[in-house]
């Protein structure tokens, strides 16, 4: 990405957060895990990169390789989040009908 984009979506987040009534320093520490993530995951790309090119694999074999450093990364990174929604999905809730509260004193 060039810096006339970057200075470009910077200036869009900002202008997107001042209609919102978000603080921009807001969106950037709730952006920070997400950008965390994605890090660690490179990094873990590039030892399985490494792993392929040590082992000189090459194919399908070799994606899978490359593959399985980031997939486990983000599992470990992100798993009690993923268990939080769906904990959150199938949680049992009683519907809830308009007027139900009232027709129940009755």
């Amino acid at each position: 990405m060039s810096a006339v984009e970057f200075a470009i979506s910077i200036a869009g987040e900002y202008a997107a957060c001042r209609l919102v009534g978000l603080r921009f320093w807001e969106l950037i520490r709730a952006l920070f895990s997400g950008i965390r993530v994605a890090l660690f995951c490179a990094l873990a790309t590039l030892v399985g990169k490494a792993l392929v090119l040590a082992s000189e694999l090459s194919g399908p074999t070799a994606l899978v390789v490359i593959s399985l450093p980031p997939l486990a990364t983000f599992v470990w990174l992100e798993s009690s989040n993923a268990m939080k929604m769906i904990g959150c999905a199938f949680r049992s809730q009683k519907p809830q009908v308009a007027g139900a509260a009232q027709q129940a004193n009755w």
